[in-house]
């Protein structure tokens, strides 16, 4: 978003900053109708998206500050005793 801005001026970006605006926009969209339990439209699609995106780059980033490890902790029940 920041390198569009930059390049304002020149017509392929103006039009590339007009559509991650509207992307951002649909995604704030989806988000209030996510809140208010409205689930069935495009909006919920694209929110969806965002949403798994941004939990990959939160993975990615703990995964190399080694903040967490990727593994899962196996945990004792009744039946293993």
């Amino acid at each position: 978003m920041v390198a569009n801005i930059l390049l304002l001026g020149k017509p392929l970006y103006n039009i590339a900053l007009a559509i991650q605006i509207g992307f951002y926009v649909a995604v704030l969209v989806g988000a209030l109708l996510n809140s208010l339990g409205i689930y069935k439209n495009i909006f919920a699609v694209i929110f969806y998206f965002f949403v798994v995106n941004l939990a990959l780059l939160i993975g990615f980033y703990k995964f190399v500050l080694k903040s967490e490890k990727p593994t899962w902790k196996t945990v004792k029940r009744k039946s293993d005793v």
